[in-house]
């Protein structure tokens, strides 16, 4: 009986010592470009959105397109929780959003910008794809941490 007692003993020490290291879900920005149509020649607008926000302090956004059929010609500030975005020039391709709002990580979501591209008079009918990310390290936290 001691033999047993003493083998279940040895068990659990060696079970208590193993490590046990925890994995969570890493925080996730979740960023969208509105839908939008428009003829050849025209202008049109989209959105550009944070869908999900689990709190940033900073935020750098690429909006990729297509620059033989699409052309940025205005952006406005939509100043999600009154803060304002800052764009990069016009001309570049990604276009750039940064929004960096505070001091302390904001958790707001909705419409940070808009964008309005002209659609070339060369362009060809068809759909055009608009892509909006991040590079890394481009969105974080008070703490550093890359969202």
């Amino acid at each position: 009986m001691k033999k047993i007692l003493a083998l279940c003993l040895t068990v659990m020490l060696v079970l208590a010592m193993v490590p046990v290291i925890g994995v969570a879900a890493a925080d996730v920005v979740t960023l969208s470009v509105g839908k939008a149509s428009a003829e050849i020649g025209a202008e049109v607008t989209v959105s550009v959105s944070i869908d999900s926000n689990p709190g940033i302090c900073s935020a750098k956004f690429l909006i990729e397109y297509d620059a033989d059929a699409l052309e940025v010609v205005a952006h406005k500030n939509k100043g999600l929780g009154m803060y304002p975005a800052s764009f990069g020039p016009k001309t570049a391709n990604p276009f750039i959003v940064n929004w960096a709002p505070s001091l302390e990580d904001i958790t707001e979501t909705g419409d940070v910008a808009t964008v309005t591209f002209k659609v070339k008079d060369t362009a060809k009918v068809g759909k055009y794809t608009l892509k909006v990310t991040s590079a890394q390290k481009d969105i974080f936290n008070t703490s550093m941490e890359e969202i």
